[in-house]
């Protein structure tokens, strides 16, 4: 590659063969095409001359200067000549697209040998000092009809010597190409945002530390291309010019170094491949001594002689071991994909793939290659070519990075949704060990229900009755002696009370009902016992279902729930009407119990009524209903409790 200059004269250029020695740009109004043309190069080696010494030079074609492969502290003179051939005066734009050229001086001479127009700038220079406040060196350059000029650029050649330099009609340059920029600049960094929200989310709820840092890698490279692009400079350190030249390069190496990090943790390098492992430490360590040495290079200032001859080798070893580091890495994946069959491999492959693309046109721009001139000649990419071409960075480096993102995100997604599908697994077996617990809680319960209730009646009720009837014999025997005999009937009584109170717990602790018979007896003999405990209270009672179809256990709940109500109804309520309705309707068995009592504040602590809420509340919960109370004070109570009808009939939930 001979050329390290190239000019590219867009929209509204054409070329045609002068009859002077210099080449000259003939500009008209109605050619839409991408045009090469060449430039005059001169080299000033020692750095010490000025325009009007320049115009007694003797100009070479670019072709002639030969590539430079070692540093080179000098001046480069180009000039080309201009001819305006349309129909009316126009202003141009000369643009030179390399935002990191330290110095940088125009000249505008007119046919006379005059200089019309000077502006000097570059990188090391506020960003103030521009004519044209714009990321890329712009200079507005004015032809009458018919006028023609000679532009001289001075270009101080260090590092990143490259440069594209276009002329375009100011209004082209501020209306298509400037829309064209947006659209793209818009599209990648809407699409960046939104990948850093995205993956923020996912991030957060795996709750995995080492993918925060890919979100940073993305964040990062995203800094890194647009102050690369020269925004950074334009709207952040305008004041600091040397921070152009050390932010750019220390975004790319953390970046770099984040991304190693997520990928040493994302394979688990440190056990499954230690070598590689320290041999990712060792970059690191690389990367962070590059940017030790570009920031002292930076704060003393460029140098010439051995130290600068030295900072370039350096550079070059640089851009070197980046090949190197990206080869280790595609074949370490390829010995995982073909060797181990691990699928992830093989897009860890394509993602270094892309890294390596991006990292290889950014070395070879710095190195000063035109990579323009490699690019296939066909229409689709001569545009593409021209609507980037006030890019400084690649645009395969902006695609690699564009669908990289792509391929991890996609990774990510696929983790989450891993990790979603397993905690969903861990949940239900969750919730199922929890509804087995209840279950076997309630269950022991009922079982100590129903053997104390049998105690109950079979032993003390048994053993009440017959000190109840040898009370009555004896009772009997002395009726002579009348004092004894009434006092013998008081404790026959309170014998009595005591055993119906007993019978009547050993009723509550388990029905007999609901131990011969179905759900509906049962809280049909649940209605009566509550009516004869509390005569003055109004029950009504009303069932619609089949009772055949309940499950046993489903049974017992549903008539701990009523007789939970009920007592508390009873306790509390001072109702003097109450209504309970059992329905099957639409798969759903409803419950609902209902009284005009003195009702309570749901909001406020009652430990009466909370523990039977929260019994009822579990019960509910085990069956897989819902449960719905309403209630205010001196406004009665309503609940509502509805429960799946395959709950009822399986048991457990489906």
């Amino acid at each position: 590659m001979k050329r390290l200059l190239t000019i590219c004269a867009g929209i509204l250029l054409t070329c045609r063969p002068a009859a002077a020695q210099s080449p000259a740009c003939f500009l008209k109004d109605t050619v839409f095409e991408v045009l090469h043309t060449q430039l005059e190069v001169l080299e000033d080696t020692a750095n010490a001359l000025d325009i009007g010494q320049v115009q007694q030079r003797v100009f070479q074609p670019l072709e002639s200067l030969p590539f430079v492969r070692g540093y080179r502290h000098e001046t480069i003179w180009l000039r080309f000549k201009v001819v305006n051939q349309a129909e009316y005066s126009r202003v141009f734009t000369v643009e030179v697209v390399n935002p990191l050229i330290p110095k940088l001086s125009f000249f505008q001479v007119n046919g006379r040998g005059q200089v019309d127009t000077a502006f000097s700038t570059g990188a090391s220079f506020p960003f103030s000092h521009r004519p044209v406040q714009r990321r890329n060196f712009m200079f507005p350059l004015h032809l009458e009809k018919g006028d023609s000029c000679q532009v001289y650029l001075s270009i101080a050649r260090d590092f990143l010597p490259n440069s594209n330099i276009l002329i375009v009609d100011y209004d082209t340059r501020e209306g298509v190409i400037r829309r064209y920029e947006d659209i793209l600049l818009t599209v990648f960094f809407v699409f960046c945002s939104l990948y850093l929200i995205l993956s923020a989310f996912v991030f957060s709820v795996t709750r995995q530390r080492f993918q925060w840092y890919y979100f940073g890698y993305v964040l990062l490279t995203a800094c890194f291309i647009s102050a690369f692009l020269g925004h950074g400079f334009q709207y952040i350190w305008p004041e600091y010019p040397r921070l152009q030249f050390v932010v750019p390069l220390a975004l790319n190496n953390v970046r770099l170094i984040l991304g190693i990090w997520f990928f040493q943790a994302y394979f688990d390098l440190a056990r499954n491949a230690r070598r590689l492992n320290i041999f990712l430490g060792v970059t690191i360590g690389i990367f962070l001594m590059a940017l030790l040495v570009q920031s002292i290079y930076t704060v003393w200032g460029p140098f010439s002689g051995i130290y600068a001859s030295l900072m370039h080798a350096g550079y070059v070893f640089f851009c070197v071991y980046l090949f190197f580091f990206c080869l280790v890495i595609m074949l370490w994946a390829l010995k995982e994909f073909f060797l181990k069959r691990r699928r992830r491999s093989a897009a860890l492959f394509l993602v270094v793939i892309l890294n390596f693309i991006g990292l290889a046109t950014t070395s070879l721009q710095a190195l000063g290659y035109n990579l323009t001139a490699w690019a296939p000649d066909n229409i689709f990419t001569k545009k593409l070519v021209f609507t980037t071409q006030t890019f400084y960075v690649p645009v395969p480096v902006m695609a690699a990075f564009f669908f990289e993102m792509l391929l991890v995100f996609n990774f990510s997604m696929q983790k989450f949704m891993r990790l979603l599908e397993k905690d969903r697994r861990t949940q239900m077996k969750i919730a199922q060990a929890r509804e087995e617990g209840l279950q076997a809680l309630i269950l022991g319960v009922e079982n100590e229900r129903r053997r104390i209730a049998r105690e109950l009646h079979d032993g003390a009720c048994v053993q009440l009755a017959a000190i109840n009837m040898q009370i009555d014999h004896l009772r009997d025997s002395m009726d002579n002696q009348l004092g004894l005999s009434e006092q013998l009937a008081s404790v026959t009584t309170d014998l009595e009370e005591t055993y119906r109170e007993l019978r009547s717990i050993s009723h509550d602790l388990m029905s007999k009902a609901l131990e011969k018979t179905d759900l509906r007896v049962a809280l049909e003999d649940l209605v009566i016992r509550c009516r004869n405990a509390q005569p003055s209270l109004d029950i009504q009672f009303y069932a619609k279902f089949d009772p055949e179809k309940v499950d046993r256990l489903v049974k017992i709940h549903l008539y701990r729930i009523v007789q939970e109500l009920m007592a508390n109804v009873l306790k509390h309520a001072q109702a003097t009407l109450t209504s309970v309705q059992v329905l099957e309707h639409q798969g759903l068995l409803l419950l609902t119990v209902e009284d005009n009592g003195i009702g309570f504040d749901t909001a406020a602590d009652n430990p009466s009524d909370g523990i039977g809420l929260a019994n009822i509340r579990t019960r509910v919960e085990v069956l897989r209903g819902t449960l719905h109370l309403e209630s205010a004070t001196g406004r009665g109570t309503f609940v509502n409790i509805s429960i799946p009808w395959n709950v009822l009939t399986t048991g457990h939930a489906v």
